[in-house]
């Protein structure tokens, strides 16, 4: 529907819905709600070449990877924090960079600045999303992978695995050199998990369903706020 496309509608607004069902879904299991999130923040009224605008994001940048910082050292986790800088109003990967601290962004070159300038359509890009960085963990066929998956009436359909022979397992994938393959379940596609390698292609299913139902149900209300 037009009143959904990304000329009015925000990332934030569906990690809000997504992190309010996912705590519900955390305490049902009982499990750390983190586990299934990823943290966010978002900051309005940006401008990268603006020196007090970037100093602003770049404290919230630090203040986000040391709260990832304390969730590794809780669960004993080894990887290097990282934060995405993203157009909270875009797509096509485009208006997105990476970074691992408040340095980096306090230190942004003139081609990084550029990319956070405008997006899709020369839109400017004035609002921002602050999402943690999650290493991918998934390959197929030797390559990084990113599950997307497609649903219809809330119920899973299908989808495919990004790849991109160019990105490693921090960056992202859907840029220049992005190519996909099917996600068939009940097929042998070359599928690995660098944390579980006996993982059953079958252990995937409900993997998948149960978050990608949650993702579907955020939208929902993503969708009736806009209609409110």
């Amino acid at each position: 529907a037009p009143r959904i496309g990304w000329h009015f509608r925000r990332k934030s607004e569906h990690f809000k819905f997504y992190s309010q069902l996912i705590k519900e879904f955390g305490k049902v299991i009982d499990m750390d709600p983190w586990f299934f999130e990823s943290y966010f923040e978002v900051i309005e009224a940006v401008d990268f070449d603006n020196p007090d605008s970037r100093e602003l994001v770049a404290k919230a940048v630090d203040d986000l990877i040391v709260k990832i910082k304390n969730k590794y050292q809780e669960y004993g986790g080894s990887d290097t924090p990282s934060v995405f800088i993203k157009n909270n109003a875009g797509t096509y990967g485009l208006g997105v960079i990476r970074v691992n601290s408040g340095d980096d962004v306090r230190k942004l070159n003139q081609h990084a600045r550029k990319q956070m300038r405008v997006g899709k359509g020369s839109v400017d890009i004035n609002s921002i999303l602050l999402q943690e960085g999650v290493t991918t963990v998934e390959r197929v066929k030797g390559l990084v992978a990113e599950p997307v998956m497609y649903l219809v009436g809330n119920q899973m359909v299908g989808g495919f695995y990004r790849l991109n022979e160019e990105k490693g397992d921090t960056d992202n994938l859907n840029s220049k050199g992005m190519q996909f393959s099917k996600s068939c379940l009940h097929e042998n596609f070359g599928y690995e998990n660098i944390h579980n390698m006996e993982l059953q292609l079958a252990d995937l299913q409900p993997i998948y369903e149960t978050i990608s139902a949650i993702a579907s149900l955020a939208a929902g209300l993503e969708l009736k706020a806009l209609d409110q």
